[in-house]
Parts: C-alpha cells; structure tokens; sequence
C-alpha cells in the first residue's frame, strides 16, 4: 500500500508538494512487526519508484508504439532484451487491435449502464427529449421519408395472400398514403402508389383477375371519388384503368376481343394479322374465354355489377365538381387515353371510342363553367378533335365530326355575350379538320355540321359567325365541286336571310373574303360569276340594311334595339374600315390576282 501510494505521490498531475526520501522513511517507521525497514532499502524503492512509474503492461505497449515510453535507466543487457523481444513483432497492428477491443469493451459497458439507468427511470430525461407534434403538416415531410417502406409493405401483402379481409386492409392503407400524397402534393409518392394499386387490378391480364384484383378496382375507384381535386396528372392511371374495364365487360358479354384490342398491348397486337386479312371467317367464342385464356365467370360478373357501373359514372358526373385546375388535369389524362385507344385500334372497322364519348360527356356536365374555365377546357379539346379529326380512318373522324356537332349545338344554347370570342374558338377545329382532310365524304360532313347548326341554332350565332366564314372560305378554294357548290348554297342562303346578324356580329369582312374566294376559282367559272355578282350586289344591300351605320336608316334606328334583338359586337374599327375597305379590297383582290378573264372583266 506504501508502494502504491509513493506512486501515486510521484507521477500524478493532480499532486502538488510531492514526498520526498525521509518523508517516505518517515511514513514507513514500524512497518516490520514494529521495527523500521533499513533506510538504505526504503530510499532505494523511492528512488525506483520516482524514476519508473508502476503502469500496466497494455499502457506501457502503447506508450512505447507511440513513443512516449521515458527511457529508463536499466542496463545495456536488459535494452538488448527488450528489442530482441519486439523483433518481428507488428507492434502497431497489435495496438491498433487493443484499442479495437477496447473501445468495443467500453461501448459494450456504456450501452449496459444506459440500459440500466432507463430501466431504473433515472435517466431518462437525458437520454432523449420528446417533442409532441402540434401541427398536421409534420406528416408531410415524415411520410415523404418513408413512403418507399409504406408502399413496399403494403403492396407485397396484397401480393402474398388471398385473403378478402388482409387486402381490403392493405388497399385501405394504400387508399390513405394516396390521401396524404394528394394533402401534400407529394408528386412521385402519389404517382408510385396510384401506378401500383392500378396495376394490381390486372385488367391487363382478365385471364388472371382474381377476387383480389376486383379489391383494387374497387380501391382505385373511391380514389377517383374521394381525391379528384388533387390526383392531377395521376389522373392518366385512374382513366386508362376505367378504359379497360370497359373493355372487359365488353369482351366478358361476348364481344370478340379483336373489335376491342388492349390499348395497352397495342404493338403486340398490330404485329399479329387479324383473321379477316387471311381470309379465315370469324370464330364464335365462349362468353369466359378470351383467345383460349378461360376468366372466372364470377370475376366478370362483379365487373359488371350495378355497383360498379354507378362507381363509374359517378366518377364522370362529379367532374362538374371540381376546380378549375383539377378539370383541366381530368381533361388532359382523358384525352391521353381516348388517343391511346383510337392508336390500338384506328386500323378496325369499329374504333374504340369509349373515352371520346366521355369527353364528349363532360363537356355537358361542365357547359356552365365560367368562360375562363371553358377556355381552358377547351385549349385541351380543341386540339384532341382536330388530332382526332385528322386521323387516316374515316369513322374515326365521323365520329368526332358528330361529337363537335353536338358540342356545338349545345353550346351555342348558352347565349354568348357581347365582347366574348368564345364561339370563334370553339368552331375552329372545323376549320383545321377541312383544310387537312383528304377524303371528300369528310369534308362534306364539316359542311353539314355547319349548315345544321346555321339551320338549329342561327339565332344564337355571335362571334361563331367569322369562323363559319372562315370555313366556307377554305371549301371556296377546293378542286372538288360538290364541296364548292354544298359550301356557296350555304352563303347565299346567310346572305339572304341573315345579312342584318352578320353586320351586327362584325362578320361581314368576313362575308366578303369569302365571296372573294369563290369569285377566284378559276376550275368553276360559272360560281365564279355568281359570287362576283354576290358581291357587287353586297354594296347597295349593305345601304339598305338599318343594322349598317352608313345606311340611310341608320340614324331613326341608331339607339333601337336590332331587328334580331341582338347586340353589336363592339369594334375599335372605324365605318369606312369595317364596310368600305372590305368591299374595296375584294374588287381589287379579283381584279389583281383573279385567273379567269371573264370574272376579272
């Protein structure tokens, strides 16, 4: 104990005044049975002690790696020792494997006396500091951690059983990620989960759906329902899915499934002839087989239960619900999938046009957005019916021909106001499909959309007036004399009974160009000299008329209400440049660029 003591005295920092040789003789008086140790012996230990500090045999090897070890004073024989002993040795790698287990030795001992103190209840305030959540929107940025872990567990429990009652728990789960994707407009979460609830319907494969895939179905549905003013572009899954549960019961009431192709195999299924092509007559096939893949009688069933069917529609009627925004985004994923449909299948007699008779049933159901929102509807629309109506078969374009029709009629029952442009756009895909078209019976048809809706809704034509005059002027220039015969009849009779309506619109420029066109077609003289007859006689006409200002009666019925009871579209253009220049320029247009003598003449 002495010993320990005395070296402690010695080589602690924390000593001050350290012991000196007789005050350690001192301290050892009567130590041996009550008689002192010689003097000799006890300053010799000092001395040892002071000079070599007693250390363990790990510290001393460490010491010595680092080179911190104080050289003693032992002999040459015992140094000579020592170095034979280390020779070979990798004292670093040694050391560095002490420290390993020292410190995992350490650790081991800490994690044992934090448990200890948290099962004890003493330390654990200081060991974690809980913060309750206050707000919802911490859900955000903590889902958005750990979505991947969420979309992995419960999507490969649905894969891994077919127990009704564990799915319909992993689809409720997947239902609420979808929520807290759509809350906080979490993009690629949203779109992963969406992506793998419609792909686990597996309408792709009908061969293959089981109970379980009808649960998805379902799930995807009330999705559709429940979150459709924020799903935004995930909004193509929903629709495609819709698209081809239509084509399952299709095929499932006994519709051969090559009058509905699977829009999503749509390259396997063109590179495969089609039975007509060679010359094999169709094959009755069974209401539960698709192409020798046997379905389940009741799978089918369920697929076309009332339930569903309503599910559906539900989902369509609801779209006059929702934001300004968030039908944009419908109308765009619809119009991406009513595409994809027309690609599978535009080499069929019969195209798919499920999803173009929903477009065209949502515009119903939205007709009486503001206009604002309408426009930009309609800048979506617009352009998938002239991309729809420029297509190669025919009965595609019939058919978007009659759904713009119909469109067309029942927009212009909303009376438009003055000021508004509306109608001007919304005729304009006529105009494109005529000038692309190819096919002579298609531009007829563009022409008699248009003489019914002058004929049904004349009335109520305001800005819609320029762009029937706009396509009247591009059937003026074509080859074809049906189309130019069908398209002057048309002008004469607007000439003739609604010439008071076209001044008011502000469309009689555009009245004149037209007649201008006809007048320059050199392949039908003989409609030629009837509209440069049209339009001479379209000066003394436009005087007479009162809705004209530069009429003589135009000043007994300046503040009187027009003879149509139409308002005037306002105009920043001046008398002279609204009647005067139009006429003008027409005669000097014939007269300058005209290819016929005798019109020109």
């Amino acid at each position: 104990y002495s010993v320990v003591m005395l070296n402690t005295d010695q080589h602690s920092a924390q000593v001050k005044v350290r012991m000196t040789p007789e005050d350690f003789i001192k301290n050892n008086r009567g130590i041996n049975d009550g008689q002192s140790l010689p003097d000799d012996y006890l300053k010799s230990i000092f001395e040892e002690i002071a000079q070599n500090e007693i250390v363990l045999d790990t510290e001393r090897e460490n010491a010595a790696n680092l080179g911190m070890l104080p050289q003693g004073t032992g002999s040459l024989a015992a140094n000579i020792g020592q170095a034979v002993a280390n020779f070979g040795r990798d004292l670093q790698r040694e050391a560095y494997a002490q420290a390993s287990d020292q410190m995992a030795t350490k650790t081991e001992q800490l994690f044992k006396n934090l448990m200890k103190a948290q099962r004890r209840g003493a330390a654990k305030s200081s060991l974690v500091r809980f913060i309750p959540a206050s707000s919802f929107k911490h859900v955000g940025p903590m889902f958005e951690v750990t979505w991947m872990s969420f979309l992995t567990a419960l999507s490969g429990g649905t894969q891994e059983t077919n127990n009704i009652e564990r799915i319909k728990l992993c689809m409720e789960g997947q239902k609420l990620a979808i929520r807290i994707c759509c809350l906080f407009d979490l993009t690629d979460p949203r779109q992963a989960f969406i992506a793998s609830l419609a792909r686990f319907t597996n309408l792709y494969n009908i061969g293959e759906m089981k109970a379980k895939n009808i649960e998805a179905l379902k799930a995807v549905l009330d999705v559709a329902q429940n979150e459709g003013n924020l799903l935004k572009e995930s909004w193509r899954e929903i629709l495609t899915c819709i698209s081809q549960l239509d084509r399952f019961q299709l095929i499932s009431t006994g519709v051969s499934e090559g009058d509905v192709p699977d829009m999503l195999r749509t390259h396997s299924s063109m590179s495969t002839p089609n039975r007509k092509s060679l010359g094999v007559p169709p094959r009755h096939r069974n209401r539960n087989s698709v192409s020798g893949i046997v379905y389940q009688p009741d799978i089918a069933e369920e697929s076309r239960s009332a339930d569903m069917v309503r599910s559906v529609d539900r989902i369509f009627t609801n779209t006059a619900n929702l934001s300004g925004d968030a039908i944009v985004h419908f109308v765009t994923a619809l119009t991406q999938v009513s595409w994809q449909e027309i690609q599978s299948s535009g080499n069929s007699e019969s195209p798919r046009t499920y999803s173009l008779q929903k477009l065209v049933e949502i515009s119903g159901y939205n007709m009486t957005r503001v206009r604002f929102e309408w426009t930009s509807i309609w800048q979506v629309l617009g352009e998938h019916f002239i991309q729809v109506g420029c297509h190669n078969n025919t009965n595609v374009v019939y058919f978007a021909l009659n759904s713009l029709r119909q469109l067309s009629m029942r927009f212009m029952e909303i009376e438009e106001l003055p000021g508004f442009k509306f109608q001007k756009d919304f005729l304009k895909p006529f105009e494109h499909i005529l000038s692309n078209a190819t096919q002579v019976p298609v531009k007829d048809m563009v022409l008699r959309c248009l003489i019914q809706m002058i004929q049904a809704r004349g009335d109520n034509i305001r800005s819609g007036w320029k762009t029937m005059f706009g396509v009247f002027t591009v059937a003026a220039r074509e080859p074809y004399e049906s189309i130019v015969n069908l398209a002057y009849d048309n002008v004469t009779q607007v000439y003739n009974d609604r010439f008071a309506v076209v001044i008011t619109q502000g469309a009689f420029a555009d009245l004149i160009v037209c007649l201008t066109e006809f007048s320059k077609n050199h392949k039908f003289q003989k409609k030629s000299l009837q509209a440069i007859e049209m339009l001479k006689s379209s000066v003394s006409k436009m005087l007479r008329t009162p809705e004209c200002p530069l009429s003589v009666k135009a000043s007994t019925v300046k503040d009187a209400p027009t003879a149509e009871g139409m308002p005037k579209q306002p105009t920043r253009q001046t008398q002279e440049e609204q009647f005067w220049f139009p006429v003008l320029f027409a005669f000097h247009d014939v007269l300058m660029t005209g290819d016929d003598l005798e019109v020109r003449s």
